[in-house]
């Protein structure tokens, strides 16, 4: 009988739910509010595992850290982020007193993604264990896999094969279908706006991307592809390109795919 593991990503729901409350009127409770919204959502949350016939699992909320390896080595990483630490403290306070929910996790000086990454490795050594990742954050598509789901609470609704593609569509190149183990690449090279990780290579779409599809999606297969006979699809400004900007790109790799091996701690 197949098990079930939800991995709800604490931050996520919390912003989530911050972010509806200080919409309400004046005269409510924000914190309050914020509970109800959050509750609200994990109730719906528990409505769709149940329409997909999912009623027994464990259940484990995520919290962010400081990403303190990448802001080292990315000093403007995910800059302008709020943290509202007090305010999320409050909420986890209220979900263990009152009976929601039983475990918390974190992996100190790394944010969410990685210490969700690393549940979810967890959670695999289990042969008949599935796993359900509750957030909105498109990073963690990359962890999609037959045994792994994301579930994004704001669309409600599980993220499918045809959202990943059309989510990470290129105009240069009309005929390449994204699949998860390439989001890691296409943010290295092409960086990741929101987390303030820069574009090292752009207008290189139409010459990188049909080698990324010969690639298994890790940047080691894709330099290893590169010295084979990859240089030689490749305009001679866009390989001199990858050259001068190897430091870089390494460093993008390092933050943008996810660390699954973070030490957890529980609670």
């Amino acid at each position: 009988m197949n098990q079930h593991a939800v991995i709800v990503d604490f931050s996520h729901l919390f912003h989530l739910s911050f972010a509806a409350a200080c919409n309400a009127p004046d005269s409510y409770d924000l914190k309050s509010v914020t509970i109800n919204n959050v509750i609200g959502k994990l109730r719906t949350v528990r409505r769709k595992l149940k329409e997909q016939r999912i009623v027994a699992y464990d259940l484990v909320f995520v919290e962010d850290r400081p990403a303190l390896r990448k802001l080292k080595a990315l000093p403007g990483y995910r800059a302008g982020r709020e943290n509202r630490t007090r305010e999320k403290e409050d909420i986890k306070s209220y979900l263990l007193n009152n009976g929601h929910i039983t475990r918390f996790c974190f992996s100190q000086d790394n944010e969410a993604d990685d210490a969700i990454a690393s549940v979810v490795k967890l959670a695999l050594c289990f042969p008949e264990m599935n796993v359900i990742i509750v957030s909105g954050d498109r990073d963690l598509w990359q962890l999609i896999q037959p045994r792994v789901r994301v579930y994004n609470p704001i669309k409600q609704e599980f993220v499918r094969s045809v959202d990943v593609a059309r989510a990470f569509e290129w105009k240069s190149y009309p005929s390449f279908i994204c699949e998860p183990k390439y989001i890691p690449l296409i943010k290295t090279f092409w960086g990741d706006a929101g987390d303030c990780v820069p574009n090292l290579l752009p207008r290189t779409q139409k010459e990188l991307l049909p080698i990324i599809l010969h690639t298994d999606g890790s940047l080691e297969s894709f330099w290893s592809r590169m010295n084979d006979d990859g240089k030689f699809y490749l305009t001679e400004e866009c390989y001199d390109s990858l050259l001068e900007h190897e430091a870089a790109i390494q460093r993008n790799w390092e933050i943008v795919k996810l660390d699954d091996q973070c030490e957890l701690e529980w609670e």
